[in-house]
């Protein structure tokens, strides 16, 4: 039985010291809290973008036990039979014995279908299109466009140190400088009335700390991942990843700070060379740096008759 250094059974070793419960807790807990007293401004509003998750709720948890800003949680439902059913009836659940404010938003209201239902017509019309693009964009524009109508200033994202190392790599390989430089804990280098900031106060975290954290927290919590996750690059990458830390134990740990603190740095010192100009969408009105927006072009593809 490893020990942690009070005595007590260990449930995690972080960085090599093994940790019971109660420290464990404090470690994470005080690290997140460290984060959002360093960048939460006295007045921020927060939406904090939760899907169910043992991330998202993790934050969500800690944010509403830290108690340092005015906050709600946004959840977009997607559509996606059999997975987000389950982490929505959970989340609501969650939010209302808390007295947490939660509201929803959905891809068959908001855009006309599930992303079931757009998965088919994708495979129907043998578009090359991964469910990870139209989910994420589709997800993405709706957290922005709705976090701002509900008065946030910042919107908090449970992404984890697994989850940005992954990006980072992902837009490596594609050579993406442009959406390389807009990392870090807090994302974007273009500021405008339109886009609410986006505040990821987790990167240093592990997922495994997380998922640690969840099920000693949240022993009912679903346990699915999404589906579509096996066909999108993420998920080789993932793989890949996984198997660098088990041969050379705080390979992503080193990365991620190489990448926050030697490159980021430089990329958002040049980052006006990576940019268009900012303007609103043609069709829909949000920010766009094209003439229509990304949500739009999918949109537009995917519901063509």
């Amino acid at each position: 039985m490893v020990l942690c250094e009070c005595g007590e059974r260990a449930v995690i070793v972080i960085d090599g010291k093994p940790l019971c419960r109660r420290h464990f807790e404090e470690w994470l807990e005080g690290a997140v809290v460290n984060e959002l007293e360093k960048f939460v401004k006295k007045n921020d509003v927060l939406a904090i973008a939760v899907s169910g998750g043992k991330d998202s709720v993790t934050l969500l948890n800690i944010v509403h036990r830290w108690g340092g800003a005015r906050f709600f949680a946004i959840l977009v439902d997607e559509g996606i039979k059999g997975y987000r059913d389950r982490t929505r009836a959970f989340l609501e659940r969650f939010c209302r014995e808390r007295g947490i404010e939660l509201h929803v938003y959905g891809f068959k209201k908001e855009f006309g279908k599930t992303l079931d239902e757009f998965i088919r017509v994708r495979d129907d019309r043998s578009l090359n299109m991964q469910a990870c693009t139209i989910c994420g964009t589709f997800r993405r524009y709706l957290l922005n466009r709705y976090a701002r109508e509900l008065g946030a200033t910042k919107i908090l994202f449970a992404h984890n140190l697994d989850d940005e190392v992954q990006t980072f790599l992902m837009n490596l390989f594609t050579g993406n400088l442009g959406q390389m430089s807009r990392k870090g804990e807090l994302v974007g280098v273009i500021e405008s009335d339109m886009f609410v900031q986006r505040f990821k106060p987790m990167i240093r975290i592990p997922e495994r700390a997380n998922t640690v954290y969840a099920l000693l927290n949240f022993p009912d919590l679903p346990g699915e991942e999404c589906p579509y996750l096996k066909e999108s690059v993420r998920y080789r990458i993932r793989r890949l990843l996984l198997e660098m830390e088990s041969r050379n134990p705080g390979s992503k740990k080193r990365m991620l700070n190489v990448y926050l603190n030697r490159i980021l740095p430089v990329l958002k010192r040049n980052a006006s060379g990576f940019h268009g100009r900012l303007r609103k969408c043609e069709v829909c009105g949000e920010p766009s740096s094209r003439k229509i927006c990304k949500a739009c072009e999918i949109r537009r593809l995917l519901q063509r008759s």
